[in-house]
């Protein structure tokens, strides 16, 4: 009963950050769910239900999305994907996540001082070329695709619900994709599915719940939030190699 408890809260609380920014759920799931269960349970249902909460918003939001950047990132990950899968698994991930990490803490601290202004317009093609291809190749290697993507979001000078309808559309096919992979090789087992048969639905009501209680946020409100939630990141993507600096 206790433990049903606590995974009911840990879903109820990725929905609810979800429907605020579009993102991050699976930053406080995947940990806590880990406390609870193996990791290789608690990885593939943590995607599902990310693939869950990124396809529902997409659908809400799919009419505010820039179609011409969305379509540059797509295409640019895809040779980022396959570099990652054949050269990139083979080097020391450990390091090449905390230079993701710290590339992310810096870019985050510099905004936050005012070192950036905002865009009058969005990013040209080369960068949203590069966020895609950096995603695919992290997320080819390592499994990790929102960082490089979430920092070209915030440049782009687009609404909160453009952004969110941007990240729901990525997420999910990449999640979408990861999702069957891991299906391919076997890791959705049955005890993956029974459980997401009624967490999955707790997600997304509170997701429906924060996302109409937030539906009128300022930019300057929803870009702290992406600012502190790419801040968690970095420091989840550091914190590896530091306990190998540092020691446990």
């Amino acid at each position: 009963m206790i433990v049903h408890l606590s995974l009911a809260l840990i879903f109820f609380a990725g929905g609810l950050l979800h429907g605020v920014t579009g993102f991050g759920a699976l930053i406080i799931m995947v940990p806590m769910l880990a406390l609870l269960m193996d990791m290789s349970t608690a990885i593939p249902l943590g995607v599902l239900c990310g693939c869950a909460l990124q396809i529902y918003t997409a659908l809400i939001y799919r009419s505010q999305v820039e179609k011409k950047s969305l379509f540059h990132v797509l295409l640019a990950s895809l040779p980022g994907v396959w570099l990652g899968s054949n050269l990139l698994f083979h080097m020391p991930d450990v390091w090449l996540k905390a230079a993701l990490g710290l590339f992310v803490i810096c870019h985050v601290l510099w905004q936050l001082c005012g070192k950036l202004p905002s865009p009058a317009q969005p990013p040209s093609t080369v960068w949203a070329c590069a966020a895609g291809f950096v995603s695919g190749t992290f997320g080819g290697a390592f499994g990790i695709i929102g960082p490089p993507i979430v920092v070209y979001a915030t440049h782009t000078g687009w609404p909160p619900d453009a952004i969110r309808g941007f990240l729901g559309i990525l997420f999910a096919l990449l999640f979408g994709f990861i999702a069957i992979l891991q299906h391919l090789r076997g890791m959705v087992g049955v005890e993956v599915w029974q459980l997401a048969v009624w967490t999955l639905p707790i997600a997304l009501v509170a997701c429906i719940i924060s996302g109409r209680m937030t539906a009128r946020m300022v930019s300057a409100q929803y870009m702290r939030l992406i600012f502190l939630l790419l801040f968690l990141m970095g420091l989840t993507l550091c914190w590896p190699a530091a306990r190998m600096l540092f020691g446990d």
